[in-house]
């Protein structure tokens, strides 16, 4: 998946949607986020940010769309 362009079914999310999907808690989430140097602004994050937290935390099959 290209860093640049993320997938089209992605949009904006809390940090706890994520960290739900990544079935950890949000405060771990932020661990791994200033482990891996990955600082966001507040609010939504955007699904460009969400493929570089997916790809930084080695979670790439996350970002498949879901089969119907």
């Amino acid at each position: 998946m290209s860093p640049t362009k993320p997938p089209k079914h992605l949009v904006h999310r809390t940090r706890k949607q994520i960290a739900n999907d990544l079935q950890i808690s949000p405060r771990t989430l932020n661990r791994k986020l200033k482990a891996a140097n990955i600082h966001l602004p507040k609010g939504l994050v955007s699904p460009e940010d969400q493929v570089r937290i997916y790809s930084a935390l080695g979670c790439e099959a996350k970002l498949k769309p879901p089969v119907s």
